[in-house]
Formats: structure tokens, C-alpha cells, sequence
């Protein structure tokens, strides 16, 4: 073999590996939110970023509740999805009852398209299951929530195998 043909070779080979470390770092990076309702999720920024994850669950929309973080609208994709963005910071001074009726709107108008919402906040465990909480009480007339949901709302991810006891369209 010519010294040629072998970079050549391994120039290919190279890009192969490269192509499949890239690919498992994508992997690597993906996060699956928590489904509330047959059509409401509730995760993180990483989830948000889980495009594959997002498509293969069917989510149409995403309600975003970071306050502007680095890389935040770069990382958003508006061809796959409708997104609805509020800033809001993440400490004890914010005001997010002012979110509550918009937010509620959002998740409503994305229940009547028969869409899929993922309402998310950079960990995925304050504003968005304050929000979520929200539109439960709001819109559902949810004055108790289940343990069931509370678990899930307050620990992403944790059950995203259960699938019994979680409220559908039909049920509500």
C-alpha cells in the first residue's frame, strides 16, 4: 500500500470514529422528561436540548422558563417546535404568579391543538413544576394533585417508565 493510499485510508477511518464518538457524546447528553398528562412534560434545559427524545415523544411545543441562560436561544430549535419563552430568574425575589395565566394559555392552547408540551426551567425542578402546578389547579380544577404526580413533578425523570395512575384528555 502507498503511503497515499493509506492517509487516504485512514483519513476515512478517522472520520468514521470521529462520526461515532460524536454520536455517543449525543447520546450521552440526552435527557427524557417526565409526562404529567398524556400531553404535558416537564424536564430541564438538557431535555429541551433532547431533540431525537423530543420528536420520538411527539412534543410540538415547548413553554421555556429560564432567565436568558448562556446558549439558551441558540440551542432552540424553532423548525421542530413552537416555543414560549418567559425570563425568569430562578431565586426567592422572582415573581413568577405573573407567568401563571399566560403559561396556563400556552399548555391549554397546545391541549386544544391536540399537541404535546414540554414546559421546562434550566434543572426542571422549580419554575416548571410551579408553572405546571399552576395550570393543574387552573385549568383542571386539580385542588389535590395525586402523589403520583407530586412524584413526578418533583423528580424528573424518575419515573419515566410508570405510565399507570397519570391523567389523560379522557379522564380530565
Amino acid at each position: 500500500m502507498k503511503l497515499r493510499d493509506f492517509n487516504k485510508y485512514a483519513k476515512v477511518r478517522l472520520e468514521h470514529i470521529l462520526e461515532r464518538i460524536s454520536l455517543i457524546s449525543d447520546a450521552a447528553s440526552t435527557e427524557r422528561p417526565s409526562q404529567i398528562t398524556d400531553y404535558l412534560y416537564i424536564g430541564g434545559a438538557l431535555a429541551a436540548r433532547s431533540t431525537h427524545t423530543l420528536k420520538h415523544l411527539g412534543i410540538t411545543h415547548i413553554l421555556c422558563l429560564c432567565a436568558n441562560e448562556i446558549g439558551q436561544s441558540e440551542s432552540q430549535k424553532p423548525d421542530l417546535f413552537e416555543y414560549r419563552n418567559f425570563s425568569i430568574n430562578d431565586d426567592d425575589n422572582a415573581d413568577i404568579g405573573d407567568l401563571f395565566q399566560d403559561g396556563s394559555d400556552f399548555i391549554s392552547y397546545v391541549d386544544h391543538l391536540r399537541g404535546k408540551v414540554l414546559v421546562h426551567c434550566f434543572e426542571g425542578k422549580s419554575r416548571s413544576a410551579t408553572v405546571v402546578l399552576a395550570y393543574l389547579m387552573l385549568r383542571n380544577h386539580h385542588l389535590v394533585i395525586s402523589p403520583f404526580s407530586l412524584k413526578k413533578l418533583y423528580s424528573p425523570g424518575s419515573m419515566e417508565h410508570a405510565e399507570e395512575g397519570a391523567p389523560t384528555r379522557a379522564s380530565q
